[in-house]
């Protein structure tokens, strides 16, 4: 029998073909068959891979480096890449994409991490082109520009629901909150501690209770000497009485304090709803 699809008129087939992302053409291709219409081609050529990094190749460019094996990206034919583990950026910043040749590769990857890059606009919006249907962004190991916020990295991956950024700024929290965006968890590491914490203790347990049972928030202060009992003492001001450090099913906050020289020099608690 044959697909619906085709029995579309020509202009809602072409115009369904520009909708799509290119996984879901491919679904759509391989359902239509060796009956598939004009307005559905080229076919598009995909391929499963374990896991997957996109470095720099010069200046001005950037490769596909698996690790199952090298792929030569075509500027001209699509590629798509299931990747199962996820997708490495490495060493990116906004060069990297003047002549790149990433504008025919997809990439569906569940998590993508950034190592050693510097985070621009630029680099998010280039990235957020080739990357579909992620969920989970790591920052860790990255730079990031001042102008970058939470804001600007959701709207580039609106798919997103677990971060981990090693990045805070006055207001963050406010930008969580105007998202209006369900989250599993978000991880924020920051060496400043007036921009690490600046929120009211009520507006963090206000956004808590918008998200999930699961979700939780954690903070990690990066400090330079052992001083934890004076800072803990600090990091406490900012938790709401309505949260207690009696284990109650999920904990809903984890605050950390570590040390800049030792990451293992650490100390952690955590902060359920009171029961």
């Amino acid at each position: 029998m044959p697909y619906p699809i085709l029995t579309l008129p020509y202009p809602f087939a072409k115009r369904l073909r520009q909708l799509l992302n290119p996984f879901e053409l491919k679904e759509l291709q391989r359902a239509a068959g060796s009956c598939v219409r004009n307005e559905l081609k080229p076919i598009v050529k995909s391929c499963n891979m374990t896991a997957v990094r996109i470095i720099p190749k010069g200046k001005n460019d950037c490769i596909l480096k698996c690790v199952d094996n090298d792929m030569t990206i075509s500027k001209v034919n699509q590629l798509l890449v299931n990747s199962l583990l996820g997708l490495w950026c490495v060493f990116l910043n906004n060069s990297n994409f003047e002549n790149a040749t990433t504008t025919q590769l997809s990439i569906r990857a569940v998590t993508i991490a950034f190592y050693s890059c510097h985070i621009t606009k630029t680099v998010l919006r280039n990235v957020s082109k080739i990357a579909i249907g992620a969920r989970r962004l790591d920052f860790r190991s990255s730079f990031i520009d001042k102008d970058v916020t939470f804001a600007t990295i959701i709207a580039a991956f609106p798919t997103v629901n677990c971060m981990t950024i090693e990045k805070a700024y006055s207001g963050w929290l406010h930008d969580l909150k105007d998202a209006k965006k369900d989250f599993r968890e978000v991880d924020i590491t920051h060496d400043n501690f007036d921009e690490l914490f600046s929120f009211k203790p009520a507006d963090l347990y206000d956004y808590i209770t918008t998200q999930c049972p699961q979700f939780y928030i954690s903070l990690t202060y990066i400090v330079n000497a052992d001083r934890y009992p004076w800072i803990i003492h600090m990091m406490n001001k900012f938790i709401d009485p309505r949260f207690s450090d009696n284990a109650n099913k999920y904990y809903k906050i984890s605050l950390k304090v570590q040390l800049r020289e030792n990451v293992r020099m650490c100390r952690r608690y955590y902060y359920y709803y009171k029961k």
